[in-house]
């Protein structure tokens, strides 16, 4: 089955909650949303754009779900499940 990170957005959350960060696109890497067979990989760079006074960074994700999916336990888009943050160092 092939995969794509299509209709997701990548963002970076500061220590305080702030989402302020969103990823610059940048024609020179290979995007995202590329679509991917199985055992297939692929390198790729991600740019964003921080204040100055940010201090912790994580890495998160936007994705396309269905309203339902919103109080589901399972799901990281949940209103009862806190998002899935990556320490970015």
């Amino acid at each position: 089955m092939r995969t794509s990170a299509k209709g997701f957005s990548l963002f970076l959350v500061d220590e305080r909650g702030r989402r302020r960060y969103p990823m610059i696109k940048d024609p020179s890497v290979i995007p995202i949303d590329l679509g991917l067979d199985p055992g297939q990989t692929v390198n790729t760079s991600l740019t964003f754009v921080t204040s100055a006074d940010a201090r912790e960074l994580f890495l998160t994700i936007d994705s396309p779900i269905f309203w339902g999916a919103r109080f589901c336990f399972a799901c990281d888009g949940s209103l009862l499940h806190k998002p899935t943050l990556l320490r970015v160092l």
